[in-house]
């Protein structure tokens, strides 16, 4: 039997379920809809799980039941924790690299919202504290820092430059006219493919740190202007 791809995370917090599925989900599906993916279908299965489905995802967000303590976490009374599973449609044709992104940004977008303490990447037996995940992004910094601008590269007063300025106007004017060309300006969804195949897969790209894979994300993330 051929296995099943999924892609998994998680977030503890503490308090009580109420509404989190809810406000989880609608945040998840605005995501999704930036980066290119309807959602065609929005159903709540239960009380404790609501399904998303889009044109290229199924996703299912659930309370769990009896959420374990994570390793090095104090007990507290009333521990909580949304599941989220999202499961390509096309399992053949999944870019593995850019649904990770797609689990990255959701686990971002969502720490604050919960008040989570603790993320599950990936893996049931990843777990990270809030400090470690939301850090890994807090370092990132742009891979081409922008040149200062010196004071002589800025504008001039507008009494030195307005005889110039008169001339050159006057030669525009003169100038047969030519429409602009339009442009289409790429959608999120299509920044972020570029992004991944010129940053994930160059053998030039090195990055060091204790979470490599989540890390590369962050700074793909940071590049692409997702965060």
């Amino acid at each position: 039997m051929a296995s099943t791809t999924k892609f998994h995370g998680g977030l503890f917090y503490y308090g009580t379920p109420s509404s989190a599925l809810a406000k989880c989900s609608c945040i998840i599906a605005d995501m999704l809809e930036e980066y290119g993916h309807s959602v065609d279908q929005f159903s709540a299965r239960a009380d404790d799980a609501i399904a998303l489905a889009s044109d290229q995802y199924r996703l299912v967000l659930r309370m769990a039941e009896k959420p374990k303590v994570p390793n090095g976490a104090k007990l507290r009374p009333n521990l909580q924790k949304v599941e989220i599973s999202l499961q390509p449609n096309f399992p053949s044709y999944c870019d593995k690299e850019l649904s990770e992104m797609l689990m990255a940004v959701m686990l971002y977008r969502l720490v604050n919202e919960l008040g989570a303490e603790y993320i599950e990447w990936m893996d049931t037996s990843v777990t990270l504290t809030r400090k470690q995940f939301l850090g890994v992004f807090a370092k990132i910094r742009p891979l081409h820092p922008q040149p200062k601008i010196s004071g002589s590269d800025r504008f001039a007063p507008i009494e030195e430059t307005a005889i110039e300025l008169e001339l050159h106007c006057a030669q525009i004017q003169k100038s047969p006219y030519h429409p602009a060309v339009q442009v289409t300006k790429p959608v999120p969804y299509q920044r972020l493919a570029t992004w991944a195949g010129s940053l994930m897969r160059s053998h030039e790209l090195r990055v060091v740190s204790p979470i490599p894979p989540l890390t590369t994300f962050a700074l793909l993330l940071h590049s692409s202007g997702v965060i």
